[in-house]
């Protein structure tokens, strides 16, 4: 269902003077699932370059940490955007309850099958919303599992790439830490 265009006037408003400032490919949003139900595709390709969405768990069931079929939603959402010709990323925050291979695996099929072109791995910190969650807060060792995982997946499929957060580059296998000498 559509929300009436007032209640969007200053988001479409402060979108197109970004685009029009900073040209389109310059603008990205990042949107909680509501968003992403209330903006218009259309209107979002014409003035985002990139839509950024939250896919942290395979539905059902979703993480304890998220309302029941948020990460379907927004999935779903997600492909009204594509099909817009939105660039599209999804935010996976990595907790306890998602980096187990399997439950990636499934994250990650799902993305792929969808066409989204990009997943960015993030921590989770016990901060903030996060403060009530600390439990949640993988290891180093299932961090690195867990990257190790969609790396293989993403060398097998192609898309979406994977992206870390810096806060997760140091638990890359790949990536050489910095040593002071």
């Amino acid at each position: 269902m559509a929300v009436p265009y007032n209640r969007h006037q200053p988001v479409r408003s402060s979108l197109e003077a970004c685009s029009d400032r900073f040209g389109r490919r310059n603008v990205t949003v990042t949107a909680t699932g509501a968003t992403l139900n209330r903006l218009e595709p259309q209107f979002a390709a014409q003035h985002i370059g990139e839509l950024n969405f939250t896919y942290d768990m395979p539905s059902p069931p979703d993480a304890q940490v998220r309302p029941q079929a948020y990460s379907k939603s927004n999935l779903s959402a997600a492909g009204r955007f594509l099909a817009a010709g939105l660039n599209l990323r999804a935010e996976c925050p990595l907790n306890t309850s998602n980096v187990a291979a399997s439950v990636l695996e499934h994250i990650y099929l799902d993305l792929c099958d969808a066409g989204i072109q990009t997943l960015l791995l993030t921590r989770m910190f016990p901060v903030g919303r996060g403060s009530h969650h600390v439990g949640f807060v993988p290891s180093p060792v299932q961090y690195r599992a867990a990257i190790g995982r969609l790396r293989e997946l993403e060398s097998r499929h192609g898309q979406p790439r994977v992206k870390l957060q810096c806060a997760l580059r140091f638990f890359d296998n790949r990536v050489v830490p910095f040593v002071n000498l």
